[in-house]
């Protein structure tokens, strides 16, 4: 076919629809990097395909219409380009910012903070079309906006992996139309004109065209993807709209039918038995030491020489190498475990700053009962909102705030408040209980080069330092002999693995499995396998104390295996955030559910520790792991008129 001598820019419908095979080949890149079946990866790639097939009809449709209709200046596309964007920007990007709003908003409230984000980056799609077709005519500029807008694709697969789907939408959308005048002019202009023309001479084509693209429109929207194959487009940047998809359309739930046992109904009220004495010995001193984010592959032996403590604790505890948290984020696991309740049992609400919390609920946490009891309570508050007063951590008698300039505290100052108030303890029981922060992300506290890892790595030493005084300490004060040290973590943290990093937006064990021993005095060192939850350290402190375990509680007291005796536990290993749920079945098979996209992964945990080959494509394997997760989160939530759990990450 002869090419006709361009007639200055190319139509922008087509130019724009070709603007969408810049996401198509970035996603074939990332979707084809992880081995699979050839079946698999073929229909991976055709809703790859029609994902982008689709936004490209869509494209080139709505600027037909938009000239036909007669206006076609700059200013008047500019105008329009920002009022559809900020309608689709209030509708998909409210809950994706949130997050950072409240975190990161202290000079304005949250909401204002979160409707100027949304606003701008709504905007976006306008600005960088305006910018980029009034650049467009010179050359130099042409190739330097088509690069930066590839660009932007390529770091969409970096940035916010795993959820945030509003956001990489907009990221897309906002590249297209930079990539759109660039791909207007030459050496594209040549190819789109003769296509333009050859369509506009051949009917059959041109029909055969527009049936395809309406294919594509009415089979991305209306058709699913198998389980594997969603999954795989769920957790890719460049494929947003098939997560924001997924809540709309969803798919058959396995029904909430109950499920025999004690733990697939609500909870009794009232106490279970109290032990008949004091777990170990009188006037105990039990400290909890959270760390943040420490995942429990670091203690597990490989990092012995970076971290002594850590081993040492390892060595001289009785370690249960296979806990799981009942949550990825900080807020969420906390609550849990003091409230002894998972968050779809809690009351969150926002407070008067628009700050999600838990203040509201009136469940007692198991400090409370301490204090009743009159043994002295004491929280360390590392955390500005770790405290009494926003109810995650409720019913310390005492609260320290340790002097320091930073918003999140070290662990160096924190035990130097510690280590003074242990210095003024004298005989009878006493708890405390404080957070360690220091391996968190952005991991600049102990070095600023090196790998993530390795800086995260270097502030887990931080800790680990910290530790080692506390024990040195227990030792000079004559405190050991009576004192249990209890180390855990709120979660664990991603280093890549599922495509994900830090913590919050999934439920695979890199984030669920953490740490979780106890130094006993006089108690012989164990290794423990079976599995447990960090819901079960409430109920183990108040046995420690001699004092009764509420009934409702979802955890179970370990305090029989700490004394040497078999693991004897039959409640569910659960864990949730506000977006997925999780059930670790006594089988080995683990089972996870998006509750906002409706969609399932299933995973065999004792061929597959790693998470790597989802099972959810064998229905009849999910079906009996899916309905056992429904029933146990069914019969548990918390129910009042008009209530839902606000957005939390």
């Amino acid at each position: 076919m002869e090419l006709a001598a361009p007639r200055g820019p190319a139509p922008t419908g087509q130019a724009a629809a070709l603007a969408w095979m810049a996401p198509w080949i970035a996603n074939v890149v990332a979707l084809g990097a992880s081995p699979r079946p050839a079946s698999e990866w073929l229909e991976l790639q055709a809703f790859n395909a029609a994902q982008n097939g689709a936004f490209a009809f869509l494209t080139y449709f709505s600027i037909k219409l938009w000239h036909r209709g007669g206006i076609s200046s700059r200013l008047s596309a500019t105008l329009a380009l920002l009022v559809l964007g900020n309608l689709l920007g209030w509708a998909v990007l409210p809950d994706d910012v949130w997050n950072f709003s409240e975190r990161h908003g202290p000079s304005a409230p949250p909401w204002l903070t979160q409707a100027l984000l949304i606003t701008a980056m709504a905007s976006s799609i306008a600005l960088a079309w305006f910018v980029s077709v009034t650049l467009a005519s010179r050359a130099r500029w042409r190739v330097a906006g088509a690069g930066a807008a590839i660009a932007l694709i390529v770091v969409n697969h970096l940035v916010l992996p795993g959820d945030y789907r509003g956001v990489h939408l907009f990221t897309c959308l906002v590249a297209v139309a930079a990539l759109t005048p660039a791909l207007a002019h030459d050496p594209w202009a040549r190819w789109l004109h003769a296509a333009s023309a050859y369509l506009a001479r051949h009917s059959r084509q041109r029909t055969a065209l527009v049936v395809c693209g309406a294919l594509a429109v009415a089979g991305f929207i209306a058709v699913a993807p198998s389980g594997r194959v969603q999954t795989a487009l769920l957790r890719s940047q460049n494929a947003p709209v098939y997560g924001l998809l997924a809540r709309v359309r969803g798919e058959p739930q396995t029904g909430f039918a109950a499920r025999d046992g004690e733990w697939f109904a609500a909870r009794p009220h009232g106490e279970l038995p109290a032990p008949p004495r004091p777990g170990f010995f009188d006037d105990p001193i039990v400290l909890m030491l959270t760390v943040d984010a420490l995942r429990a592959d670091v203690v597990s032996g490989r990092y012995d020489q970076q971290l002594p403590t850590l081993a040492r604790l390892r060595r001289e505890s009785v370690w249960f190498e296979n806990a799981r948290a009942p949550g990825t984020l900080t807020k969420v696991s906390v609550t849990s475990v003091f409230t002894c309740k998972y968050f779809s049992q809690q009351f969150w609400s926002k407070d008067h700053d628009g700050l999600i919390g838990v203040q509201g609920d009136s469940t007692l946490r198991f400090p409370e009962y301490l204090r009743a009891a009159r043994v002295p309570t004491v929280n360390f508050n590392a955390i500005g909102w770790l405290r009494n007063g926003r109810g995650i951590v409720r019913g310390f008698a005492e609260e320290i705030r340790p002097k320091d300039k930073h918003k999140y505290i070290p662990a160096a100052p924190v035990m130097d408040a510690i280590l003074k108030r242990l210095a003024k303890l004298r005989r009878g029981p006493f708890f405390l209980h404080t957070h360690f922060s220091d391996p968190h992300d952005p991991y600049d506290l102990a070095a600023r080069k090196g790998t993530p890892f390795e800086r995260y790595l270097g502030e887990v030493a931080l800790v680990d330092q910290q530790l080692e005084r506390l024990l040195d300490a227990l030792e000079s004060q004559g405190l050991a002999d009576r004192t249990i040290v209890i180390v855990q973590a709120d979660h664990g943290e991603a280093f890549g693995e599922h495509g994900s990093r830090t913590h919050g937006t999934t439920l695979y064990d890199e984030v669920l499995r953490v740490p979780l021993m106890f130094k006993i005095p006089g108690t012989p060192a164990r290794r423990i396998t079976t599995p447990v939850t960090t819901m079960d350290l409430g109920p183990t402190i108040l046995e420690i104390f001699g004092q009764a375990v509420p009934a409702s509680c979802m955890g179970q007291s370990l305090l029989a295996t700490l004394q040497g005796g078999t693991p004897r536990l039959t409640r569910p290993i659960a864990a949730e955030n506000r977006l997925q749920q999780t059930l670790v079945l006594p089988n080995g098979l683990k089972v996870i559910y998006d509750t906002r996209t409706k969609t399932s992964e299933l995973y065999d945990l004792g061929k597959d520790p790693g998470e790597t080959q989802d099972l959810s494509g064998d229905t009849d394997l999910l079906e009996e792991p899916l309905a056992t997760l429904h029933a146990f989160f069914e019969a548990h939530r918390y129910r009042a008129n008009g209530y839902q759990p606000p957005f939390i990450r």
